[in-house]
Protein backbone atom coordinates (compact mmCIF):
# COMPACT_ATOMS: atom_id res chain seq x y z
CA UNK A 1 0.00 0.00 0.00
CA UNK A 2 2.83 2.49 1.02
CA UNK A 3 4.83 1.10 -2.24
CA UNK A 4 1.31 2.55 -4.13
CA UNK A 5 0.93 5.69 -2.71
CA UNK A 6 4.32 6.81 -3.08
CA UNK A 7 4.40 5.69 -6.58
CA UNK A 8 0.66 8.06 -7.12
CA UNK A 9 2.35 10.83 -5.54
CA UNK A 10 5.92 10.05 -7.82
CA UNK A 11 3.33 10.63 -10.54
CA UNK A 12 1.40 13.22 -10.04
CA UNK A 13 4.47 15.25 -8.83
CA UNK A 14 5.90 14.59 -12.04
CA UNK A 15 3.34 15.73 -13.86
CA UNK A 16 3.13 18.67 -11.71
CA UNK A 17 6.53 19.46 -13.04
CA UNK A 18 5.97 18.69 -16.56
CA UNK A 19 3.32 21.31 -16.35
CA UNK A 20 5.21 23.84 -15.28
CA UNK A 21 7.55 23.60 -17.95
CA UNK A 22 5.21 24.00 -20.74
CA UNK A 23 2.60 26.95 -18.97
CA UNK A 24 3.60 29.85 -21.03
CA UNK A 25 4.75 33.07 -19.22
CA UNK A 26 2.12 35.59 -19.10
CA UNK A 27 3.30 39.52 -18.53
CA UNK A 28 0.66 41.75 -17.90
CA UNK A 29 1.28 45.58 -18.18
CA UNK A 30 -1.55 48.11 -16.60
CA UNK A 31 -2.95 51.11 -18.35
CA UNK A 32 -0.90 53.61 -18.12
CA UNK A 33 2.32 51.80 -16.78
CA UNK A 34 5.57 53.96 -17.50
CA UNK A 35 7.92 51.74 -19.55
CA UNK A 36 11.37 52.69 -20.42
CA UNK A 37 13.60 50.97 -23.11
CA UNK A 38 15.53 48.98 -20.51
CA UNK A 39 12.06 47.75 -18.83
CA UNK A 40 11.10 46.90 -22.27
CA UNK A 41 14.65 45.17 -23.49
CA UNK A 42 14.05 43.06 -19.42
CA UNK A 43 10.61 42.40 -20.48
CA UNK A 44 11.58 40.80 -24.19
CA UNK A 45 14.75 38.66 -22.92
CA UNK A 46 12.08 37.13 -20.21
CA UNK A 47 9.26 36.45 -22.62
CA UNK A 48 10.28 36.53 -26.23
CA UNK A 49 9.64 33.27 -27.57
CA UNK A 50 12.43 33.65 -30.43
CA UNK A 51 14.93 32.73 -27.46
CA UNK A 52 13.71 29.14 -26.98
CA UNK A 53 15.03 27.74 -29.81
CA UNK A 54 18.51 28.60 -28.94
CA UNK A 55 17.95 27.46 -25.22
CA UNK A 56 16.91 24.44 -26.39
CA UNK A 57 20.15 24.35 -28.63
CA UNK A 58 21.91 24.79 -24.87
CA UNK A 59 19.69 21.21 -23.58
CA UNK A 60 20.98 19.50 -26.58
CA UNK A 61 24.46 20.20 -26.17
CA UNK A 62 24.62 19.47 -22.69
CA UNK A 63 22.73 16.42 -23.40
CA UNK A 64 24.50 15.07 -26.05
CA UNK A 65 28.41 15.74 -23.35
CA UNK A 66 26.36 14.04 -21.18
CA UNK A 67 25.67 11.02 -22.96
CA UNK A 68 29.76 10.93 -24.59
CA UNK A 69 30.80 11.42 -20.16
CA UNK A 70 28.67 8.49 -19.32
CA UNK A 71 31.10 5.99 -21.14
CA UNK A 72 33.71 6.78 -18.15
CA UNK A 73 31.49 5.60 -15.88
CA UNK A 74 31.11 1.98 -14.94
CA UNK A 75 28.06 -0.38 -16.66
CA UNK A 76 26.99 -2.52 -14.13
CA UNK A 77 24.09 -5.08 -15.16
CA UNK A 78 21.61 -7.15 -13.55
CA UNK A 79 20.83 -10.47 -15.33
CA UNK A 80 17.92 -12.50 -14.09
CA UNK A 81 16.13 -15.72 -15.98
CA UNK A 82 15.14 -18.97 -15.50
CA UNK A 83 14.75 -21.64 -18.37
CA UNK A 84 13.79 -25.66 -17.73
CA UNK A 85 16.19 -28.32 -19.77
CA UNK A 86 16.32 -31.86 -20.26
CA UNK A 87 20.16 -31.62 -20.66
CA UNK A 88 22.46 -33.41 -17.83
CA UNK A 89 23.65 -30.28 -15.10
CA UNK A 90 26.68 -29.20 -14.80
CA UNK A 91 27.93 -29.33 -11.12
CA UNK A 92 29.92 -25.96 -11.62
CA UNK A 93 29.96 -22.94 -13.69
CA UNK A 94 32.21 -20.44 -15.11
CA UNK A 95 32.56 -20.00 -11.62
CA UNK A 96 34.10 -23.55 -10.23
CA UNK A 97 34.70 -27.04 -11.94
CA UNK A 98 32.40 -28.49 -14.47
CA UNK A 99 31.14 -32.00 -13.74
CA UNK A 100 28.06 -33.20 -16.16
CA UNK A 101 26.23 -35.18 -13.22
CA UNK A 102 23.16 -37.68 -14.63
CA UNK A 103 19.70 -37.35 -12.70
CA UNK A 104 16.58 -39.44 -13.02
CA UNK A 105 14.44 -35.81 -13.93
CA UNK A 106 13.08 -35.47 -16.75
CA UNK A 107 13.19 -32.53 -16.49
CA UNK A 108 15.13 -29.62 -14.50
CA UNK A 109 14.31 -26.26 -13.59
CA UNK A 110 16.94 -23.72 -13.38
CA UNK A 111 17.34 -20.35 -12.25
CA UNK A 112 20.04 -17.85 -12.85
CA UNK A 113 20.76 -14.62 -11.35
CA UNK A 114 24.03 -12.64 -12.48
CA UNK A 115 25.35 -9.27 -11.91
CA UNK A 116 28.41 -7.74 -13.82
CA UNK A 117 30.54 -4.94 -14.61
CA UNK A 118 32.84 -2.97 -16.87
CA UNK A 119 34.76 0.48 -15.81
CA UNK A 120 36.76 1.58 -18.35
CA UNK A 121 40.53 2.42 -17.96
CA UNK A 122 42.09 3.82 -21.03
CA UNK A 123 40.81 4.55 -24.48
CA UNK A 124 43.79 6.52 -26.17
CA UNK A 125 42.20 10.34 -25.80
CA UNK A 126 39.39 9.28 -27.39
CA UNK A 127 37.12 9.69 -24.57
CA UNK A 128 38.60 13.08 -23.88
CA UNK A 129 38.15 14.31 -27.22
CA UNK A 130 34.92 13.49 -28.02
CA UNK A 131 34.42 15.56 -24.82
CA UNK A 132 36.38 18.49 -25.79
CA UNK A 133 34.07 18.45 -28.96
CA UNK A 134 30.74 18.52 -26.91
CA UNK A 135 32.56 21.08 -24.43
CA UNK A 136 33.02 23.78 -27.81
CA UNK A 137 29.43 23.16 -29.07
CA UNK A 138 27.98 23.84 -25.56
CA UNK A 139 30.24 26.83 -25.59
CA UNK A 140 29.08 27.47 -29.33
CA UNK A 141 25.00 27.40 -28.42
CA UNK A 142 25.47 29.43 -25.14
CA UNK A 143 27.00 32.29 -27.55
CA UNK A 144 24.35 31.59 -30.13
CA UNK A 145 21.82 32.26 -27.63
CA UNK A 146 23.79 35.78 -26.40
CA UNK A 147 23.57 37.16 -30.08
CA UNK A 148 19.56 36.01 -30.79
CA UNK A 149 19.36 37.71 -27.16
CA UNK A 150 21.31 40.80 -29.10
CA UNK A 151 19.02 40.79 -31.88
CA UNK A 152 15.69 40.93 -29.67
CA UNK A 153 17.54 43.78 -27.70
CA UNK A 154 18.04 45.41 -31.42
CA UNK A 155 14.10 44.75 -32.34
CA UNK A 156 13.03 46.02 -28.93
CA UNK A 157 15.19 48.95 -29.79
CA UNK A 158 13.95 49.60 -33.29
CA UNK A 159 10.17 49.12 -31.77
CA UNK A 160 10.73 51.22 -28.97
CA UNK A 161 11.85 54.07 -30.75
CA UNK A 162 9.30 53.94 -33.40
CA UNK A 163 6.61 53.91 -30.86
CA UNK A 164 8.25 56.96 -29.10
CA UNK A 165 8.13 58.61 -32.43
CA UNK A 166 4.63 57.55 -33.39
CA UNK A 167 3.56 59.45 -30.26
CA UNK A 168 5.51 62.59 -30.45
CA UNK A 169 4.03 62.79 -34.19
CA UNK A 170 0.45 62.32 -32.62
CA UNK A 171 1.48 64.94 -29.84
CA UNK A 172 2.82 67.36 -33.15
CA UNK A 173 -0.27 66.99 -34.91
CA UNK A 174 -3.03 67.80 -32.02
CA UNK A 175 -1.00 71.23 -31.74
CA UNK A 176 -1.36 71.79 -35.38
CA UNK A 177 -5.27 71.06 -34.95
CA UNK A 178 -5.16 73.81 -32.01
CA UNK A 179 -2.98 75.96 -34.00
CA UNK A 180 -5.58 75.80 -36.63
CA UNK A 181 -8.40 76.33 -34.63
CA UNK A 182 -6.46 79.20 -33.32
CA UNK A 183 -6.23 80.59 -36.59
CA UNK A 184 -10.18 79.48 -37.82
CA UNK A 185 -11.00 81.67 -34.73
CA UNK A 186 -9.07 84.42 -36.06
CA UNK A 187 -10.23 84.72 -39.43
CA UNK A 188 -14.08 84.76 -38.38
CA UNK A 189 -13.52 87.39 -36.16
CA UNK A 190 -12.12 89.50 -38.80
CA UNK A 191 -14.49 88.28 -40.82
CA UNK A 192 -17.18 89.26 -38.42
CA UNK A 193 -15.93 93.06 -38.78
CA UNK A 194 -15.86 92.84 -42.80
CA UNK A 195 -11.83 92.48 -42.58
CA UNK A 196 -11.36 89.71 -44.61
CA UNK A 197 -14.10 87.86 -47.25
CA UNK A 198 -15.62 84.49 -46.18
CA UNK A 199 -13.64 82.31 -48.67
CA UNK A 200 -10.73 82.99 -46.08
CA UNK A 201 -12.81 81.63 -43.35
CA UNK A 202 -13.22 78.70 -45.48
CA UNK A 203 -9.94 77.99 -46.17
CA UNK A 204 -9.16 78.21 -42.23
CA UNK A 205 -12.09 75.54 -41.78
CA UNK A 206 -10.16 73.02 -44.66
CA UNK A 207 -6.77 73.87 -42.95
CA UNK A 208 -8.79 72.85 -39.46
CA UNK A 209 -10.43 69.70 -41.41
CA UNK A 210 -6.69 68.75 -43.11
CA UNK A 211 -5.44 68.97 -39.26
CA UNK A 212 -8.02 66.79 -37.90
CA UNK A 213 -7.41 64.28 -40.79
CA UNK A 214 -3.67 64.20 -40.30
CA UNK A 215 -4.42 63.80 -36.40
CA UNK A 216 -6.30 60.66 -37.08
CA UNK A 217 -3.65 59.13 -39.96
CA UNK A 218 -1.05 59.62 -36.62
CA UNK A 219 -3.45 57.94 -33.92
CA UNK A 220 -3.87 55.01 -36.35
CA UNK A 221 0.14 54.85 -37.06
CA UNK A 222 0.78 55.09 -33.13
CA UNK A 223 -1.14 51.86 -32.54
CA UNK A 224 0.39 50.06 -35.23
CA UNK A 225 4.08 51.05 -33.23
CA UNK A 226 2.49 49.79 -30.09
CA UNK A 227 1.76 46.71 -31.66
CA UNK A 228 4.70 46.13 -33.06
CA UNK A 229 6.33 46.84 -29.59
CA UNK A 230 4.09 44.46 -28.10
CA UNK A 231 5.65 41.91 -30.42
CA UNK A 232 9.02 42.85 -30.22
CA UNK A 233 8.53 42.25 -25.83
CA UNK A 234 6.79 38.91 -27.01
CA UNK A 235 3.97 40.52 -25.50
CA UNK A 236 0.27 39.49 -27.65
CA UNK A 237 -2.93 41.63 -26.99
CA UNK A 238 -6.33 40.51 -28.55
CA UNK A 239 -7.99 43.49 -27.45
CA UNK A 240 -10.22 46.14 -29.55
CA UNK A 241 -8.85 48.81 -26.34
CA UNK A 242 -5.23 47.63 -25.83
CA UNK A 243 -2.92 48.88 -22.90
CA UNK A 244 -1.96 52.26 -23.27
CA UNK A 245 0.99 52.81 -21.44
CA UNK A 246 3.22 55.49 -21.49
CA UNK A 247 6.89 55.42 -22.80
CA UNK A 248 9.49 58.01 -21.31
CA UNK A 249 10.58 60.74 -24.19
CA UNK A 250 13.79 60.90 -22.94
CA UNK A 251 15.82 61.05 -26.35
CA UNK A 252 17.93 63.45 -26.94
CA UNK A 253 20.69 64.26 -29.51
CA UNK A 254 24.43 63.24 -28.75
CA UNK A 255 27.21 63.55 -31.32
CA UNK A 256 28.18 60.32 -33.21
CA UNK A 257 32.35 60.02 -33.09
CA UNK A 258 32.67 56.14 -34.13
CA UNK A 259 35.98 55.36 -36.02
CA UNK A 260 35.06 52.92 -39.25
CA UNK A 261 38.44 50.68 -38.28
CA UNK A 262 38.18 50.42 -35.24
CA UNK A 263 34.41 49.54 -35.11
CA UNK A 264 35.71 46.93 -38.04
CA UNK A 265 38.01 45.38 -35.38
CA UNK A 266 35.79 45.76 -32.24
CA UNK A 267 32.99 43.92 -34.00
CA UNK A 268 35.22 41.01 -34.99
CA UNK A 269 36.54 40.56 -31.69
CA UNK A 270 33.01 40.83 -30.26
CA UNK A 271 30.38 39.87 -32.34
CA UNK A 272 29.15 36.14 -31.10
CA UNK A 273 28.83 35.11 -34.01
CA UNK A 274 32.58 34.74 -35.03
CA UNK A 275 33.30 33.11 -31.65
CA UNK A 276 30.23 30.70 -32.76
CA UNK A 277 32.02 30.14 -36.20
CA UNK A 278 35.75 29.59 -34.39
CA UNK A 279 34.31 26.96 -31.64
CA UNK A 280 32.73 24.69 -34.61
CA UNK A 281 35.98 25.25 -36.25
CA UNK A 282 38.00 23.78 -32.74
CA UNK A 283 34.59 21.32 -32.05
CA UNK A 284 35.35 19.44 -35.42
CA UNK A 285 39.17 19.21 -34.80
CA UNK A 286 38.60 18.08 -31.67
CA UNK A 287 35.79 15.63 -33.43
CA UNK A 288 38.55 14.42 -35.68
CA UNK A 289 40.88 13.51 -32.78
CA UNK A 290 38.31 11.41 -31.20
CA UNK A 291 37.74 9.51 -34.40
CA UNK A 292 41.36 9.16 -35.20
CA UNK A 293 41.80 7.49 -31.65
CA UNK A 294 39.51 4.88 -32.90
CA UNK A 295 42.69 2.78 -34.37
CA UNK A 296 43.35 2.73 -30.98
CA UNK A 297 42.78 0.05 -28.37
CA UNK A 298 40.52 0.19 -25.47
CA UNK A 299 41.46 -0.93 -22.21
CA UNK A 300 38.46 -1.90 -19.51
CA UNK A 301 38.16 -3.94 -16.06
CA UNK A 302 35.72 -6.15 -15.81
CA UNK A 303 33.91 -8.30 -13.10
CA UNK A 304 30.97 -10.31 -12.13
CA UNK A 305 29.26 -11.87 -9.79
CA UNK A 306 26.57 -14.85 -9.71
CA UNK A 307 25.52 -17.68 -7.29
CA UNK A 308 26.05 -21.39 -8.69
CA UNK A 309 25.02 -24.89 -7.70
CA UNK A 310 26.79 -27.49 -6.57
CA UNK A 311 25.28 -30.83 -6.90
CA UNK A 312 26.33 -34.03 -5.37
CA UNK A 313 25.05 -37.56 -5.79
CA UNK A 314 25.20 -39.86 -2.07
CA UNK A 315 25.55 -43.50 -1.79
CA UNK A 316 21.74 -44.14 -2.82
CA UNK A 317 21.63 -42.42 -5.49
CA UNK A 318 19.98 -39.07 -4.71
CA UNK A 319 21.50 -35.55 -5.43
CA UNK A 320 21.65 -32.61 -3.15
CA UNK A 321 22.21 -28.66 -4.22
CA UNK A 322 24.04 -26.88 -2.86
CA UNK A 323 24.55 -22.57 -3.97
CA UNK A 324 27.52 -20.68 -3.62
CA UNK A 325 28.47 -16.87 -4.55
CA UNK A 326 31.08 -17.25 -7.42
CA UNK A 327 32.94 -14.01 -8.59
CA UNK A 328 35.29 -13.41 -11.12
CA UNK A 329 37.37 -9.93 -12.02
CA UNK A 330 39.48 -9.18 -15.45
CA UNK A 331 41.14 -7.09 -17.88
CA UNK A 332 40.60 -6.72 -21.01
CA UNK A 333 42.25 -5.45 -24.28
CA UNK A 334 39.72 -4.60 -27.30
CA UNK A 335 42.02 -4.27 -30.16
CA UNK A 336 39.90 -2.65 -33.44
CA UNK A 337 40.98 -4.82 -36.04
CA UNK A 338 38.52 -3.60 -38.84
CA UNK A 339 34.94 -2.15 -38.00
CA UNK A 340 33.25 -1.88 -41.62
CA UNK A 341 35.03 1.68 -42.76
CA UNK A 342 33.16 3.56 -39.73
CA UNK A 343 36.65 5.03 -38.47
CA UNK A 344 37.27 6.47 -42.02
CA UNK A 345 33.59 7.78 -42.64
CA UNK A 346 33.74 9.45 -39.46
CA UNK A 347 37.16 10.71 -40.18
CA UNK A 348 36.22 12.21 -43.60
CA UNK A 349 32.94 13.24 -41.95
CA UNK A 350 35.28 15.90 -39.33
CA UNK A 351 37.43 16.73 -42.23
CA UNK A 352 34.32 17.89 -44.15
CA UNK A 353 33.34 19.44 -40.73
CA UNK A 354 36.31 21.43 -40.65
CA UNK A 355 36.31 22.66 -44.31
CA UNK A 356 32.13 23.82 -43.88
CA UNK A 357 32.93 25.42 -40.29
CA UNK A 358 36.07 27.67 -41.87
CA UNK A 359 34.58 28.75 -45.19
CA UNK A 360 31.24 29.50 -42.70
CA UNK A 361 33.69 31.21 -40.08
CA UNK A 362 34.85 33.49 -43.49
CA UNK A 363 32.10 34.12 -44.65
CA UNK A 364 30.44 35.07 -41.17
CA UNK A 365 33.91 37.87 -40.78
CA UNK A 366 32.98 39.10 -44.49
CA UNK A 367 29.13 39.69 -43.23
CA UNK A 368 30.36 41.82 -40.66
CA UNK A 369 32.85 43.92 -41.90
CA UNK A 370 30.14 44.31 -44.56
CA UNK A 371 27.92 45.14 -41.81
CA UNK A 372 29.53 47.56 -39.46
CA UNK A 373 30.23 49.55 -43.00
CA UNK A 374 26.39 50.11 -44.06
CA UNK A 375 25.34 50.79 -40.15
CA UNK A 376 28.38 53.17 -39.80
CA UNK A 377 27.40 55.43 -42.88
CA UNK A 378 23.77 54.93 -42.12
CA UNK A 379 24.20 56.73 -38.56
CA UNK A 380 26.22 59.30 -40.22
CA UNK A 381 23.57 60.14 -42.45
CA UNK A 382 20.67 60.33 -39.79
CA UNK A 383 22.92 62.69 -38.46
CA UNK A 384 23.38 64.88 -41.13
CA UNK A 385 19.77 64.78 -41.45
CA UNK A 386 18.69 65.59 -38.03
CA UNK A 387 21.54 68.58 -38.51
CA UNK A 388 19.59 70.20 -41.49
CA UNK A 389 15.90 69.52 -39.87
CA UNK A 390 17.25 71.65 -37.04
CA UNK A 391 17.39 74.55 -39.58
CA UNK A 392 14.68 74.05 -41.38
CA UNK A 393 12.48 74.32 -37.95
CA UNK A 394 14.32 77.57 -37.10
CA UNK A 395 13.80 79.06 -40.71
CA UNK A 396 9.81 77.45 -40.68
CA UNK A 397 8.61 79.27 -37.15
CA UNK A 398 9.78 82.30 -38.37
CA UNK A 399 8.14 82.02 -41.46
CA UNK A 400 4.91 81.07 -39.81
CA UNK A 401 5.15 84.26 -37.36
CA UNK A 402 5.42 86.57 -40.72
CA UNK A 403 2.83 85.26 -42.05
CA UNK A 404 0.25 85.23 -38.86
CA UNK A 405 1.45 89.02 -38.73
CA UNK A 406 0.53 89.81 -42.65
CA UNK A 407 -3.39 88.18 -42.08
CA UNK A 408 -3.31 89.88 -38.89
CA UNK A 409 -2.60 93.32 -40.49
CA UNK A 410 -4.57 92.65 -43.83
CA UNK A 411 -1.48 91.90 -46.29
CA UNK A 412 -1.91 88.46 -46.06
CA UNK A 413 -4.25 85.62 -46.84
CA UNK A 414 -5.41 82.88 -45.17
CA UNK A 415 -3.57 80.02 -47.25
CA UNK A 416 -0.48 81.92 -46.50
CA UNK A 417 -0.77 81.45 -42.52
CA UNK A 418 -2.07 77.93 -43.36
CA UNK A 419 0.60 77.06 -45.79
CA UNK A 420 3.38 78.63 -43.38
CA UNK A 421 1.75 76.00 -40.20
CA UNK A 422 1.42 73.40 -42.75
CA UNK A 423 5.16 73.41 -43.22
CA UNK A 424 5.87 74.04 -39.76
CA UNK A 425 4.31 70.78 -38.43
CA UNK A 426 5.82 69.19 -41.62
CA UNK A 427 9.20 70.58 -39.97
CA UNK A 428 8.45 69.53 -36.47
CA UNK A 429 7.67 65.91 -37.89
CA UNK A 430 10.73 65.53 -39.70
CA UNK A 431 12.93 66.86 -37.39
CA UNK A 432 11.29 64.35 -34.71
CA UNK A 433 11.53 61.38 -37.17
CA UNK A 434 15.44 62.68 -37.79
CA UNK A 435 16.22 62.31 -33.95
CA UNK A 436 14.24 58.67 -33.64
CA UNK A 437 15.72 57.47 -37.02
CA UNK A 438 19.58 58.28 -35.62
CA UNK A 439 18.64 56.75 -32.35
CA UNK A 440 17.44 53.59 -34.22
CA UNK A 441 20.45 53.73 -36.67
CA UNK A 442 22.65 53.82 -33.23
CA UNK A 443 21.48 51.09 -32.12
CA UNK A 444 21.78 48.93 -35.32
CA UNK A 445 25.30 50.06 -35.33
CA UNK A 446 25.81 48.78 -31.87
CA UNK A 447 24.74 45.66 -32.72
CA UNK A 448 26.68 45.27 -35.80
CA UNK A 449 30.20 45.99 -33.29
CA UNK A 450 28.54 43.66 -30.75
CA UNK A 451 28.25 46.36 -28.33
CA UNK A 452 24.70 46.98 -28.29
CA UNK A 453 23.69 46.38 -24.28
CA UNK A 454 21.25 44.71 -22.20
Amino acid sequence: MKIGLFLITFVFSSFSVCAQDVVEKTITIDNMDTLTLDECVKIALENQPALGASQGAIITAESEYTQVLSSRFPQIQLEAGAHLTNSPLQSGSVFGPDQTLETTKKWNFIPSVRMTMKQPIYDFGRTEKALDSKRKLIKASEMALESTEEDVILNVHTAYYNYVLAKQIVRINEDRVKQSNKHLERAKGFFSVGKIAESEVSKAELEVANSELQLIDAKGKARLAKVSLNSAMGITEIDDDPTDYVTTYDVTYEPFHANLKDAINNALESRKEVKVSELKIQAWRSALSAAKSQYFPIISASGGTAPYIIQTVNNDGLTTDKFKLGWNVGLNFAFPIFQGLTVRADIAESLGGIRSATSQSNVTKQRIVQDVQEKFFGAKVAEERYKASEKIIIQSEKNLKLAEGRFDTGVGSAIEVTDANFSLANAKIDRTTALYNYQIELSRFQRSTGTIKK
